[in-house]
Formats: structure tokens, sequence, C-alpha cells
């Protein structure tokens, strides 16, 4: 196997694996033995270590996020009558759009699930960190415009609990479907959804 294939397996079984269980409970062994690995230190030549892959696994993931994001960025650009509601949208439907839509829909939503659980503090979605760097810039710049009466801290504070509130309700959402509890051409799955999205608004509000 060559090493952009070797490095493309472990991604791949890097997904299926944080998927279904924490990171914390996810061993080096177990990743190498599903990317059909025979060497024991395939992972840590191509990542170096195990969170890398995590992290690499995850990005991969919010890449096309952050490409809607932008597209939908780009439609506003210049637009003065902006508002909290229309921000929120160019921030919640991708994530959406892309869990609902995805051939990996729901092994998606339970990575992005244990992702949240994995970290000291909840991802803020809106960092460099975790989206492109104009993208994340363009959507912090547009959130402090609309949310004078915010401290900064305020803001990081909101941004934990508006991406747990997304995170988890999405995940429990795939749970549901995988289980054949809920479908999602389900016209209460798409409520659940749009109350999901009117509760996040209403804590910046």
């Amino acid at each position: 196997m060559s090493q952009s294939h070797a490095r493309a397996a472990l991604i791949k079984a890097g997904l299926i694996a944080f998927s279904r269980k924490s990171f914390s409970d996810i061993s080096i062994r177990e990743i190498n033995e599903l990317a059909g690995q025979r060497n024991r230190n395939a992972l840590q030549y191509h990542f170096g270590r195990k969170r890398n892959l995590f992290e690499t696994v995850v990005k991969d993931f919010l890449k096309p996020v952050s490409d809607a994001q932008k597209l939908l960025i780009d439609t506003v650009s210049g637009r003065a009558d902006l508002t909290l509601d229309d921000l929120m949208d160019i921030y919640i439907q991708p994530f959406i759009q892309i869990i609902r839509f995805s051939p990996n829909s729901i092994k998606h939503a339970k990575l992005l699930s244990n992702y949240i659980d994995t970290l000291d503090t909840p991802p803020e979605f809106f960092s460099a960190q975790m989206l492109d760097e104009e993208t994340s810039s363009t959507l912090s710049e547009r959130l402090e415009q609309l949310t004078p009466e915010r401290t900064d801290a305020e803001r990081r504070l909101l941004l934990v609990v508006s991406n747990s509130i997304l995170v988890n309700t999405i995940a429990d959402l795939a749970r549901a479907s995988e289980a054949g509890l809920i479908d999602q051409k389900d016209p209460m799955y798409r409520q659940i959804l749009r109350r999901m999205t009117r509760a996040i608004t209403a804590l910046w509000t």
C-alpha cells in the first residue's frame, strides 16, 4: 500500500472508530487494524499521534461546511440590513444540510458529538482552528457587529453553548434515525431542527 493510500485508509478508519466510541476509548492498534495496516506504527508515522488523526478527520468533515458558509457569506456581502437570524442561518444551515445528505451522515454526527465530549472546552467553530480563517474572521466580525451589547467573554460562552446544542441535537437525531425511530423526511425531523435553530438564535437576543 502506497503512503497516500495508507494515509487515506487511516483517515477512513478514524472516522469509523471515532464515531463508534469516544476518543479515549479508541486505541492506536484498533485504528491501524481497521485501516488494514500491518505496521503497528503506521498511525504515528503518518500523523504523529492519535489526536492529530482525530483532528484531521474532524477538519475533513468541516471543510465542506466552511466552503458552504463562504458561499452564503458571499451572497450577503455588503448588506447593511443583515440580521442575527441571517447570521445564524449562515452558521447553522451548512452543518444541518451536510449532516442530512452526506453518505456518512450518521458517522459524522456521532463524530462531532464525540469531539465535543473529548475536549476540555467544547470547540468554538467560529475559530480559525476549526474553520477556514477567512470564514471564521468574517463570521466573528459580523457577530460582533450584531451583538454590540455583548462582551467578548460572553460571546465565547454563547458559542460554546450554541455549539453544544447544535452538535448534540444533530447527533441525537442521527442516532434516532439509525434506530428507525424517526426519518429525515418526517416533518417532525425538520420541526426539531427549526426549533433548535430558533433556540440558538434566542440565546443571542
